[in-house]
C-alpha cells in the first residue's frame, strides 16, 4: 500500500513481503541453532535471498553507506557459513565458494585463512601456503602492513602440518577451532630496587616522554561520521597514520645505573600497558655471554606472548612479521636492556602504536630512527652520597663526612662502583669509609678493590673495551700511556703514530663506545676508573708504552717551542732539535731504563696543530697545560733528561704570559738540573738566564742576581757572546732593582755592544728599557725619554707590542720626571690602549699605577686612588710584589697628600713588608719614608724618628719605571 506522508510518499509492507526484513530474522535465526546443521540450514536460508548487490549505481552518499553495510553483513554471513561448511568436513565444497570469493575480495584477510585451511584439508599443502604469501605481498604492497595475527598463526599451522587441521574441530571438541585462546599477559620485569635514589631530572624527563594512561572514550554529538573527537587518533584506538611505537633510548658509560633506571621507570607507568610488561636482556655486553640475535630475541618475544615453540617460524622475515602482527593491537612495554647496536633491536620494534619500548645501551644508537635519545650522566656527589647512605646507612656516612666524600669521589661517581664500595663495608661492618678509602686511594690496586662475588668494575669496564675493533683498542692501550688528564687529537695522533685525522676518528669511536669522555670539543679525557684500566693495558705491552711516550715528549717539544715562539716572536732562537740517541739518562732503578731515547722507531716530527698568532698560542697552553706539566714530570722521572730540560724552556713564556711566576721559576730549575745532569753547560746557562725573569717579577732581586751572574760564567766559558749579553741585560736589570743605578748601566752598556752584533731585537729593547730606568733614576731625563723612544720605535718596526708598551711607561717616566705631566699622560694613554691588545695579565697593571702616580703629582687624588685600587684589583691574580710595593707606596703618599695619615701608613706598611721580604731598596726607603711623614703629622713623632730612613740616592727620586713590565723571559737560545 502507498500512502502520503508528509510531501512525499511511504509504502507500508508486512514483514513477509520484504526480503530484506526477512534475511535479517534467517541470520537472527541462524545464531539462535544449537547444532551446525541447523546453524547451516538457517544461513543457507537468509542467503538464498541474496540476488546481487544493492543499489549499485547509487549516487546518494546515504544510500551507498546503507547498501556497504549490508554487504558487510552478507559477506559476513557467508564467511560463517563456510566455517560451518569446514566444521562438517565439507572442504572440497569450500574451495570451490572461497576461491572465487577471495579473488573477489583479496584484502579479507579471513576469507584468506579460510581458504588455506580448506586447501590444507584437500591435501593442497603447497597452494594454501601460496594464498597467505599471496595476501602478505598485497597488503604490504597496496596498504604497507602484514597479515593479522590470526592469519599468521594459520599459515603457522599448515607450515608444521598440525595435526588440529587434519580433522574437523566439530570431532575434537577439545581443540578450538580458531587461534588458542589468549596467554595471560606476561610480566617479566625484573624487581625494582628498594634502594633507588637520586636521578629525580633524568626520570622526569624519561617519563615526559611515555604517553598518558589512555582516557574513557570521547562523547560524540550527531549521528553522522566525523574526525576523531579526541584530536590525536585515540592513544588506545586504531591506526591513524597518526600515531608510532614510542621509543625512549637511554645510554650511559658501563656501570651508570642505566637498567636501574629504565626498570624503575617501567614500574611507575607498567599499569597503562595491560597486554603486558616484557623485559629482555639482548646481552650485548656480558661476560661469558654472545649477544642475542634478533631472530633468537623474537622467538623469546613470541613464546612471551603465547606463541608455541614449535608454532614458531624459522625464516628470520616470517617470524619478524608474526611479531608485527601479534603485536599491532596490543599495549606492551617492552624493555630491551644491554643493546650493543641498533641493528640487534631494530627487528624487534612492535609494530602497535600503543607500545612503548624502553632500550639501554652503552653507544648512542644513532641508527635507530624514531628513537628520543636519553644520555645518562654519572650523579652528583650529592646523590653518590644518598646511594652510599641508602645501602650502608646515613648514620655511617653522617659519622664520616669527609670520608664518604672522598670514597665517591674515587668510585668516580660511577653508581656500579659505589654499590660494590656499600656492599664491601656492608659486609665488613668494623671497616671504617675512612680505612677502604685508604685501600683506593692507589690507583694500581683500585679495580682490584672494587669487586665483591661475580661484580667488577674491571670486567664490566673492560666489556665496553673488547667489543671496540683492533684499531681502537690499539690506541686506548696507548692512551693509557699518556700521562695527562685530557688530550687532543694531535696529541694522541703522537702517541701511536698516526695522523691526526686518524687518530681523531678512533677517538670518535672510543668516545661512542663510552670509554672516553668530553667536556670540550676536541678535547678527550678518561673518567678516573676507565684511565686505571688503560694504564693497566699499557702497563701490559712495555716496549710500544715507552715508544709512543717517546714520541709525545718530541711531539710536546715541537709544538710547545713553536707556541712559545708565537708568545715572543725571536729570530735569534733556533727550535730546539728533537733529542736524538743519547738522551737518556741509564738508571738501573727507573722503569724505563731499559729503553735508551734512540732506540725509539725513528719517524717523522708527529703533526703540530695550526697555530696563527699568539691568541692561539695562549689557548693551546691552556689546554695542554697539565698535559705538558706532567709530560715533564715523566720526562724527569723516566731519564729523558735533554726533554727535561729543554720543554722547560718552552713552558716558560707561557708561563710568564700567564703570570704564573713559581710555576715558570720551577719549571726552569728542572731544566737546570736535567741540564747539569747531561753535562750541558748551554742548556744550563739558557735555563738559568730564564729563571731571572720571574725572580724580578717575584722580587727576588738577590736571587735573581745570582742565578745571571751563574749563567754570565757559563755563557763566557763558552764564548757565546748573545747569552753573554743576555745575561748582563738581566744583572743591569736587578741592580736597579737594588738601587745601584751606575753599576746596572755599566752592565747594561756591555750588553748593548754585544748585541750591535746580533739579530736580537727584543733583548735589545728590554736592555735599553733597564738602562732607561736607570737613568731616569739618576734624574738623566733627557737620555732616559731618548732611550725609551728608541724602545718604542724598533718595538714597532718589529711588531713587539710587549716592547713598545715598556718603551711607552719608559717615556712617561721621562716626561713624569721633567715635570710634564700632560706628555707624560699621553703617553700612559697610549699605553693603556695597547695593553688592552696584549695577551699578558699584568699589562694594565703598571700602566695603572703610572696613572695614580701622575694623577697624585697633579693633586687629582680621587682619580690617583681609582688607578691605584684597579692595579691593586689586577695584582691579586698575579704575583708581583715589586709592582705591588710600588702601588702602596704611590695610594699612601695620596693618603698622606689628604691628610688622611692612618690610611696612608697602613699602605706603606705593606709596601714596607713586601719591600723587605723581595730585598727591593728603592721601595724599601720610600716605604719608609712615608710611614715616618705619616707618624710626624700624626699621634706617634717619636715613631716617625725610629722610620726615618737613612740617606740613600735611591729614597731621593721615584723613578716611574721601577713599576713598568718586567723583561720578558730570556730567549731560550741553545746551540
Amino acid at each position: 500500500m502507498i500512502v502520503t506522508d508528509g510531501p512525499g510518499y511511504r509504502i507500508v509492507v508486512d514483514e513477509d513481503q520484504l526480503d530484506l526484513i526477512r534475511f535479517e530474522k534467517a541470520l537472527d535465526e541462524a545464531r539462535r541453532r544449537a547444532t551446525v546443521d541447523g546453524e547451516v540450514a538457517a544461513l543457507e536460508s537468509a542467503l538464498a535471498l541474496y540476488r546481487g548487490r544493492v543499489l549499485p549505481d547509487s549516487r546518494s552518499p546515504a544510500l551507498t553507506s546503507a547498501a556497504a553495510a549490508l554487504e558487510d553483513r552478507y559477506l559476513g554471513a557467508r564467511e560463517r557459513l563456510l566455517e560451518l561448511r569446514l566444521e562438517q568436513g565439507r572442504a572440497h565444497d569450500a574451495v570451490s565458494e572461497l576461491m572465487p570469493l577471495v579473488a573477489e575480495h583479496p584484502l579479507r584477510e579471513s576469507l584468506s585463512a579460510l581458504l588455506m585451511v580448506a586447501l590444507y584439508r584437500v591435501g593442497r599443502q603447497a597452494d594454501a601456503l601460496r594464498v597467505y604469501h599471496d595476501l602478505r605481498n598485497l597488503l604490504a604492497e597496496q596498504l604497507g602492513i602484514d597479515p593479522s595475527s590470526a592469519v599468521n598463526y594459520r599459515y603457522q599451522q599448515i607450515l608444521r602440518s598440525e595435526p588440529a587441521l587434519d580433522t574437523p574441530p566439530a570431532a575434537r571438541p577439545d581443540r578450538p577451532a580458531g587461534p588458542p585462546a589468549a596467554a595471560p599477559p606476561p610480566r617479566s620485569l625484573p624487581h625494582d630496587l628498594p634502594d633507588f635514589t637520586g636521578r629525580e631530572a633524568e626520570l622526569d624527563q624519561l617519563l615526559a616522554h611515555v604517553p598518558p594512561p589512555p582516557g574513557p572514550p570521547p562523547e560524540v554529538h550527531g549521528t553522522g561520521p566525523g574526525p576523531d573527537a579526541r584530536g590525536d587518533g585515540g592513544q588506545d584506538g586504531p591506526r591513524t597514520g597518526r600515531q608510532a611505537v614510542r621509543i625512549i633510548t637511554v645510554d650511559g658509560m658501563a656501570g651508570s645505573g642505566k637498567t636501574a633506571l629504565a626498570v624503575h621507570a617501567a614500574h611507575r607507568v607498567a599499569d597503562r600497558y595491560p597486554d603486558g610488561q616484557i623485559f629482555l636482556d639482548l646481552h650485548g655486553f656480558s661476560p661469558h655471554c654472545e649477544p642475542v640475535e634478533p631472530h633468537d630475541a623474537l622467538g623469546t618475544l613470541l613464546r612471551a606472548l603465547g606463541v608455541p615453540a614449535d608454532a614458531l617460524p624459522e625464516d628470520p622475515a616470517d617470524r619478524a612479521s608474526l611479531w608485527r602482527g601479534m603485536t599491532a593491537d596490543r599495549r606492551l612495554l617492552l624493555l630491551f636492556d644491554n643493546v650493543i647496536a641498533s641493528d640487534q633491536v631494530r627487528p624487534l620494534i612492535p609494530a602497535g602504536p600503543g607500545c612503548l619500548v624502553l632500550v639501554t645501551s652503552r653507544p648512542r644508537l644513532a641508527g635507530l630512527d624514531g628513537a628520543v635519545p636519553l644520555p645518562l650522566p654519572l650523579p652528583s656527589t650529592a646523590e653518590g652520597l644518598a646511594l652510599l647512605g641508602q645501602v650502608i646507612g646515613h648514620r655511617r656516612v653522617a659519622a664520616e663526612q669527609e670520608a664518604a666524600a672522598e670514597l665517591v669521589a674515587l668510585c668516580g661517581r660511577l653508581p656500579l662502583a659505589l654499590r660494590i664500595t656499600a656492599s664491601r663495608l656492608t659486609n665488613r661492618p668494623h671497616w671504617s669509609l675512612a680505612y677502604l678509602a685508604g685501600r683506593l686511594r692507589d690507583e694500581r690496586r683500585r679495580l682490584d678493590e672494587l669487586t665483591v662475588e661475580h661484580r667488577s668494575v674491571r670486567t664490566s669496564l673492560h666489556l665496553s673495551y673488547a667489543t671496540v675493533p683492533p684499531r681502537h683498542q690499539e690506541l686506548f692501550r696507548l692512551l693509557g700511556a699518556h700521562p695527562g688528564a685530557d688530550f687532543d687529537g694531535y696529541g694522541a695522533a703522537a702517541l701511536a703514530g698516526l695522523t691526526p685525522h686518524a687518530a681523531e676518528t678512533l677517538l670518535e669511536g672510543l668516545l661512542d663506545a663510552r670509554l672516553l669522555v668530553q667536556h670540550t670539543p676536541g678535547r678527550y679525557s678518561f673518567h678516573s676508573l676507565v684511565r686505571a684500566l688503560a694504564r693497566e693495558a699499557a702497563e701490559q705491552q712495555p716496549q710500544p708504552t715507552r715508544d709512543a711516550r717517546h714520541r709525545l715528549l718530541g711531539y710536546y717539544l715541537d709544538a710547545a717551542d713553536r707556541a712559545a715562539g708565537l708568545l715572543r716572536p725571536r729570530g735569534e732562537r733556533p727550535r730546539p732539535q728533537a733529542p736524538g740517541p743519547g738522551a737518556h739518562r741509564p738508571d738501573a732503578h727507573r722503569p724505563d731504563a731499559a729503553h735508551p731515547a734512540g732506540a725509539a722507531p725513528d719517524a717523522a716530527p708527529a703533526a703540530a696543530p695550526p697555530l696563527r698568532d699568539a691568541a692561539d698560542a695562549l689557548a693551546w697552553f691552556d689546554a695542554e697545560r697539565t698535559g705538558l706539566l706532567a709530560a715533564l714530570a715523566h720526562a724527569e722521572d723516566a731519564g729523558y733528561d735533554h726533554h727535561a730540560a729543554r720543554l722547560p724552556l718552552a713552558l716558560a713564556p707561557y708561563l710568564h704570559a700567564r703570570g704564573h711566576m713559581e710555576d715558570e721559576l720551577g719549571v726552569l730549575r728542572k731544566a737546570v738540573a736535567a741540564a747539569r745532569r747531561v753535562g750541558d753547560p748551554a742548556l744550563e746557562a739558557a735555563a738559568l738566564t730564564g729563571m731571572a725573569s720571574p725572580y724580578g717579577h717575584l722580587g727576588r732581586v738577590r736571587e735573581g742576581l745570582e742565578c745571571a751572574r751563574e749563567a754570565l760564567a757559563l755563557a763566557e766559558r763558552a764564548g757565546d757572546r748573545s747569552r753573554t749579553a743576555f745575561c748582563l741585560g738581566r744583572i743591569g736589570m736587578f741592580h736597579n732593582a737594588l738601587g745601584q743605578y751606575e753599576h746596572a748601566i755599566a752592565a747594561l752598556h756591555r750588553a748593548l755592544v754585544l748585541l750591535s752584533r746580533a739579530d736580537a731585537h727584543d733583548e735589545e729593547c728590554a736592555v735599553l728599557a733597564s738602562l732607561g730606568e736607570a737613568q731616569a733614576a739618576l734624574g738623566r731625563h733627557a737620555e732616559a725619554l731618548q732611550t725609551s723612544r728608541l724602545v718604542v720605535l724598533h718595538s714597532r718596526q718589529n711588531g713587539d707590542a710587549y716592547g713598545e708598551l715598556t718603551g711607552l711607561l719608559g717615556e712617561a717616566t721621562a716626561y713624569a720626571g721633567a715635570g710634564r705631566l700632560d706628555a707624560a699622560l699621553d703617553r700612559l694613554a697610549e699605553a693603556s690602549a695597547l695593553a688592552r691588545r696584549t695577551t699578558t695579565p699584568d699589562g694594565q697593571a703598571p700602566v695603572l699605577v703610572q696613572y695614580a702616580d701622575v694623577y697624585r703629582r697633579q693633586g687629582r687624588h680621587r682619580e690617583a686612588l681609582r688607578a691605584g685600587h684597579a692595579a691593586l684589583q689586577l695584582l691579586r691574580r698575579i704575583r708581583r710584589p715589586a709592582l705591588a710595593a710600588a702601588v702602596h707606596n704611590v695610594i699612601g703618599t695620596v693618603h698622606r697628600d689628604r691628610g688622611e695619615y692612618e690610611r696612608g701608613e697602613g699602605h706603606h706598611e705593606k709596601a714596607r713588608r713586601l719591600a723587605q721580604q723581595a730585598g727591593l731598596r728603592r721601595e724599601l726607603a720610600l716605604a719608609l719614608d712615608g710611614i715616618a711623614h705619616a707618624r710626624a703629622h700624626g699621634d706617634d713623632p717619636h715613631g716617625a724618628k725610629e722610620h726615618e730612613p737613612r740617606r740613600d740616592p735611591a729614597a731621593r727620586t721615584r723613578p716611574l719605571t721601577a713599576v713598568a713590565p718586567a723583561p720578558p723571559p730570556c730567549p731560550s737560545r741553545v746551540p
